[in-house]
């Protein structure tokens, strides 16, 4: 375990945290060119305009207008090769850079106490949001050197008996786990496997698995690989917040033509329930009995109603809603097929009243409501009874 006793001096991780955002070496990938390109021309005006954008500044303005569209178009839309490169972007990224931006406080633990230390992994201690938690994962290099030193990410059995030493000092000071992972996989030597790759690996899974601490994990909920609506921005590129903010209309009406609700870039995976059930195992876990859930679109607060959840404010909101797009409500009579988000068949859908709100059929934004899922309880709680998705 390193000292943290002298104050002036840094780990040599903390040095590297540090420099994670010095100048790194240009790669340029073939579908990012035109932005690069127009990316070097603003900067090259501002450069002439002595930083302050003040002879150029209607020229910049329009340039990093066009930028931003064009960034839209680009990364909205990529083949599934171009998101493999995207993630093998050297620039991208790493565990280090992670580190540096969302916890403080890290103090780094070296060495298996058997054979060496493993640069390949960086683990110890570290706030997170305040909290001390154990934190640990895969480093990759950024030159030559680097990798050599880092070993391109790839553990040795020294990493893994390292990991285990962190996950015992979880265990003992309660302290949550999490985990980056980011690696081509585990160091394929002759000298690794003489001192026990495989046996270091298995231990670490059954460790893992036996863990009392929480550990976090981050899921994703829609299918990379369905078609893509762009609502998230707007016909200039801007971001709509999931239009929230602005809407992107031919978008929206192609997502609404093909089945999706309001805010889904992509189709579901219908994983939902799994999601909520891990939240309760996580809560369960650090001693918490409620967590709290903003819906930001009605379809989203029946779908959690249907898991359980209840509301803490709102529901006042979600039955008026009911009411107004029941037969002969003030809601339903707007449904006037004046644009294919009001058409008289919505009400009878969750999906269709929900893209209705949407379109601002009530003249003001959905929300105002907030609720809660209670581990272990159901709030039987249906503000739509019988309701077609």
């Amino acid at each position: 375990m390193r000292s943290a006793s002298a104050k002036n001096v840094k780990s040599e991780s903390e040095r590297a945290i540090s420099a994670a955002t010095m100048a790194r070496p240009a790669y340029v990938i073939d579908f990012e060119r035109p932005l690069i390109a127009l990316e070097s021309k603003i900067a090259e005006l501002k450069q002439l305009s002595g930083g302050a954008a003040a002879d150029f500044g209607d020229e910049i303005l329009k340039l990093e207008k066009k930028a931003k569209k064009l960034q839209a178009e680009i990364f909205s839309d990529l083949s599934r090769w171009q998101i493999v490169q995207l993630a093998r972007h050297p620039n991208r990224p790493y565990f280090l850079d992670y580190l540096g931006l969302l916890f403080t406080d890290f103090f780094e633990i070296e060495g298996d106490r058997r054979f060496a230390a493993d640069h390949a992994l960086v683990s110890g201690f570290a706030l997170f949001d305040g909290e001390p938690v154990v934190v640990m994962g895969q480093q990759k290099g950024r030159s030559t050197k680097d990798n050599m030193y880092r070993n391109f990410g790839m553990m040795r059995p020294e990493g893994y008996r390292k990991a285990r030493r962190l996950f015992d000092l979880a265990e003992r000071f309660r302290r949550p786990v999490i985990i980056f992972i980011d690696t081509p996989g585990a160091y394929p030597g002759i000298g690794a496997e003489e001192r026990g790759q495989a046996e270091a690996i298995a231990v670490n899974l059954e460790v893992m698995s036996s863990l009392s601490v929480p550990e976090l994990a981050f899921v994703q909920i829609t299918d990379p690989a369905a078609p893509r609506y762009a609502i998230d921005r707007d016909p200039d590129g801007l971001d709509t917040l999931f239009g929230t903010v602005s809407r992107n209309l031919p978008e929206e009406r192609r997502a609404l033509g093909d089945g999706l609700a309001p805010g889904q870039v992509r189709r579901g995976l219908r994983m939902l329930a799994r999601v909520l059930e891990a939240m309760e195992q996580f809560c369960s876990l650090i001693g918490k009995e409620i967590y709290l859930i903003d819906p930001l679109f009605y379809h989203s607060a029946i779908l959690y109603e249907r898991h359980g959840c209840g509301y803490l404010m709102g529901r006042e909101i979600m039955e008026g809603v009911h009411e107004g797009f029941a037969p002969g409500g003030g809601l339903a009579e707007r449904l006037d097929g004046s644009s294919p988000f009001r058409q008289p068949q919505a009400a009878r859908t969750v999906r269709g009243r929900s893209w209705a709100l949407h379109d601002g059929v009530t003249d003001h934004p959905w929300g105002g409501v907030k609720m809660y899922k209670a581990a272990g309880r159901d709030a039987q709680v249906s503000t739509f009874p019988g309701a077609l998705y």
